[in-house]
Order: C-alpha cells, then sequence, then structure tokens
C-alpha cells in the first residue's frame, strides 16, 4: 500500500509525465526537470546505481563460482560499487535530466528521440565505467576501453533501446532512477563479468 501511494503522489506531483494520452507529446511550460538538479535528487539517483552495481556484481560472482553460497572478493564489489555510485550515478541523472529537458514528452517522437540519443552517448558511459575501474585495480584504462565498451555497446543496444522506452511511456520522472536501477542489476551483472575478464593478450 505504501508503495501505491508514493506511486500516485508521484504522479499527481508530475502530471505531464502521466502516460495518459491527455498529456502525450505535450510541451509544457513547467520547469519540472529542473527539479531534478537537486542534492537530494542526486542523491537518490547515485544510492539506486550503487545499490544495483552491489547487486549486480554480486550475482556476477555467485555465477562465476557456481554457488550462491561462495566466498565474494568483497574488494572488487566495492571497487564497482563506487563507479557505479560515484562517476555513472551523477552522470545518468544529469543524462535524464538533459533528455527530459530538451525533449519532453511521452508520445513516439520524443521517446524515440531520447532512446536514440541514450545509443549514441552509451560508448561515453561505457568508457567511463571501464576506464574507472582500470585505474582504480593499477591496470591499462585505453587498452580496458579499446578491448571493452564496443562488445559492451553492442549487447547494451540489444537491451537498453527496449527497456528505455517503456520506461519513458509509462514511468514517471521521479520513479524513473529506481526503475532504471532494478533493471539495470541485470546490466550490472553483465557489466560487471566484461569489466573483470582477462584482457587478451596484445
Amino acid at each position: 500500500k505504501a508503495a501505491l501511494q508514493w506511486w500516485r503522489d508521484a504522479r499527481r506531483a508530475y502530471p505531464r509525465f502521466s502516460h495518459s494520452p491527455l498529456h502525450a507529446g505535450r510541451r509544457s511550460t513547467s520547469s519540472t526537470p529542473l527539479q531534478m538538479l537537486t542534492a537530494r535528487a542526486y542523491s537518490r539517483s547515485m544510492a539506486a546505481v550503487c545499490i544495483s552495481f552491489t547487486t549486480g556484481d554480486l550475482i556476477c560472482q555467485s555465477i562465476e563460482a557456481g554457488s550462491v553460497s561462495s566466498e565474494k572478493k568483497l574488494g572488487r564489489t566495492a571497487q564497482f560499487a563506487a563507479v557505479g555510485g560515484c562517476i555513472l550515478g551523477p552522470a545518468s541523472h544529469t543524462l535524464e535530466f538533459l533528455l527530459e529537458r530538451f525533449m519532453p514528452g511521452t508520445s513516439a517522437l520524443p521517446i524515440a528521440k531520447k532512446v536514440a540519443a541514450r545509443v549514441v552517448v552509451s560508448p561515453l558511459f561505457l568508457s567511463l565505467n571501464f576506464g574507472s575501474l582500470a585505474l582504480l585495480r593499477g591496470q591499462d584504462a585505453i587498452a580496458a576501453i579499446r578491448t571493452r565498451v564496443l562488445p559492451a555497446w553492442q549487447t547494451g543496444c540489444l537491451f537498453w533501446p527496449f527497456v528505455a522506452a517503456l520506461t519513458y511511456r509509462y514511468v514517471p520522472l521521479p520513479a524513473r532512477p529506481a526503475a532504471g536501477a532494478a533493471v539495470g542489476v541485470v546490466w550490472g551483472s553483465f557489466l560487471s563479468w566484461v569489466a573483470h575478464r582477462r584482457l587478451p593478450e596484445p
């Protein structure tokens, strides 16, 4: 009941992001997206991504070991969570603000534009992820970016556009970080696997 009430409050607070046909595709003079530029909003996104990456890495380690109860490398998890929460969290939050600020609406055209924009900028986010992890481990960041970004981007293009389209169509703006983080557990597991597999010899 509490979750349902929170959803209703969010829909009332951000009516133009409702999937109701009354609001779909209509540009509003409201400055609602600007409410994302607060410390509280950023903190929520950072926490959501941090939790998502932590869970994703732990799942990845369990799959690699073949057992949920296997001993985990907590240092690896801490590094992955730090990069997710401190770097990708704020970056993703800022991207969502810019997309909603300049491409508002929940009809087909603005959704398509936002999804296309995410596909275009995702290599930058992947570079931040793999490069930062490599630096934390004392590895060659350039080599990590060169060998890992393209395969991860190709896989992401099969996953995120569909998820993003549903999110932009049905999820109110304030609920998007949490929704993205929930789905991102699967993506975080994949990124952890890509980030920690052995690089091919040059």
